[in-house]
C-alpha cells in the first residue's frame, strides 16, 4: 500500500475550506484502492501553535510517506515550499495536482475504471499502470 501525504496550502482559507479542498484530492486518491492518505491536518494543536510547529509536525509525518502530493498553490506557500525541498532532497517521490487531472483525463479518454489504475509518482511524470 503507497503512504501519500497532502501538502496544500493553508494561509488565509477557513478550515472549512482547506477540509472541502482535502476530501476532494482524498476522494480522487482513493480511487484507487492501494493508497493509504497520511492525516495530516492538525484539528487539536497546542494553544496558539506557530506556523512553524505545524511545518514541524507535518515533517515528521512526511517522514512516512511514500509519494508526497503538492496541492496547486504550493509554488507560493512557505510550509509547501519547505516540505517540496525535504521530499527532493530525501528522495521521497512528488506528484503535483496538475499530474492528478491530466490521469483523470486520461482515465475518462480511455473509459479505465478506477480500480484499475496503480498511479506511481517520479518527479513530475506520473506513470498509469493497468494492474
Amino acid at each position: 500500500m503507497t503512504k501519500i501525504f497532502i501538502s496544500q496550502p493553508m494561509n488565509g482559507k477557513t478550515t472549512e475550506e482547506i477540509e472541502n479542498e482535502r476530501n476532494y484530492i482524498i476522494d480522487r486518491l482513493r480511487e484507487n484502492e492501494c493508497v493509504e492518505i497520511i492525516d495530516s491536518f492538525f484539528k487539536d494543536k497546542p494553544y496558539e501553535a506557530s506556523p512553524l510547529w505545524y511545518l514541524g509536525e507535518s515533517i515528521k509525518l512526511m517522514s512516512e510517506a511514500d509519494v508526497v502530493f503538492f496541492c496547486n498553490g504550493w509554488q507560493t506557500a512557505r510550509g509547501c515550499q519547505i516540505e517540496h525541498d525535504c521530499a527532493l532532497e530525501y528522495g521521497i517521490d512528488t506528484m503535483y495536482e496538475e499530474d492528478l487531472i491530466f490521469c483523470l483525463l486520461k482515465q475518462s479518454d480511455y473509459q479505465i475504471q478506477p480500480s484499475y489504475l496503480l498511479m506511481v509518482a517520479k518527479r513530475r511524470l506520473v506513470q498509469i499502470f493497468i494492474v
